[in-house]
């Protein structure tokens, strides 16, 4: 999508990423969305990840900071579009990436859905759209429409009555609740609305009256008042996850939606147990992503 109104040339991503150093704009759909955390300075750090016809998986990473989460960008759902303005491509690591520059570059965030309106719902106080922008909305809504992004990777998505001991995958699901377990480890309490598979296990009742199987996996029982707030209907999950996952940070007080990649199950004491490893990753959900909304009809 190589096109010019005003002195903008929006560059399709494959060519983006032949021109290291160099300003460049961008119109393409976000398919990751991180979570904002603070930077090793004193501004605010967020990722997103990015696609487009021309280079899809696994996207680019383009990384905003600001000393104002406020002016971040608030995606509301992957899939949505994004126009990104005088940002600098980079490389590092061997990776290309894109950065936006809080003094000259700026952004607008417009819904992915077919139909919907072609004003952002979100822009940088610099952003002023321009005629064309309606084209290239109208171009990338098309094609979200016809491709999912990453398809290729679909056949590692499960649900939770889908799950088995050692199988790595990816889910879809709601973070109920958060406690930490370990000063450096949390555990979440995740729900997707499906019954997790029976365990079937023999218990020895005389080692079973001197030492009872654990109700719980957590060092005490959780409050009543938190369990009234989990789902009447489906399995929660118990997920251990470590503290340098930053985006555990914004789900503290519960009821996001997440996508958790390359997570493993295990049983432990007789019950089901998620595990998030140091290649695990947990990626923010809009309440208004499709594949919530499907989830949520449960």
């Amino acid at each position: 999508m190589t096109n010019r109104e005003e002195g903008y040339l929006y560059l399709p991503l494959a060519d983006a990423r032949k021109v290291i150093h160099v300003r460049a704009n961008l119109f393409v759909a976000v398919v990751e969305i991180g979570a904002a955390s603070r930077s090793k300075g004193t501004d605010y750090f967020l990722k997103l990840r990015i696609a487009d016809p021309s280079y899809i998986a696994p996207g680019m990473s383009v990384n905003f900071f600001s000393g104002d989460t406020e002016r971040l960008p608030r995606v509301k759902s992957s899939r949505d579009i994004i126009c990104l303005r005088r940002v600098m491509m980079k490389i590092y690591n061997e990776e290309v990436y894109c950065a936006f520059h809080k003094k000259f570059s700026s952004f607008a965030l417009f819904e992915g859905k077919s139909g919907s309106s072609f004003s952002p719902y979100q822009s940088s106080q610099n952003f002023h759209c321009v005629e064309h922008d309606v084209d290239c909305i109208k171009q990338l809504r098309t094609w979200l429409l016809d491709h999912q992004y990453a398809a290729d990777m679909k056949d590692y998505s499960l649900q939770l009555r889908e799950i088995k001991v050692g199988l790595e995958f990816d889910l879809i699901c709601k973070v109920v609740h958060v406690c930490e377990i370990h000063e450096d480890a949390w555990m979440l309490f995740i729900w997707d609305g499906t019954d997790a598979p029976p365990i079937a296990f023999e218990t020895n009742l005389d080692a079973e009256r001197e030492c009872p199987s654990p109700l719980h996996l957590e060092a005490s029982p959780l409050p009543v008042d938190v369990l009234r707030k989990f789902p009447p209907v489906g399995s929660i999950l118990r997920v251990t996850a470590g503290k340098w996952i930053n985006e555990i940070q914004q789900l503290l007080d519960g009821g996001h939606w997440v996508k958790l990649g390359k997570i493993t199950c295990e049983f432990q004491s007789g019950i089901w147990k998620g595990v998030l490893q140091n290649f695990s990753k947990v990626c923010l959900l809009s309440n208004e992503d499709e594949t919530v909304l499907l989830r949520e009809r449960y």
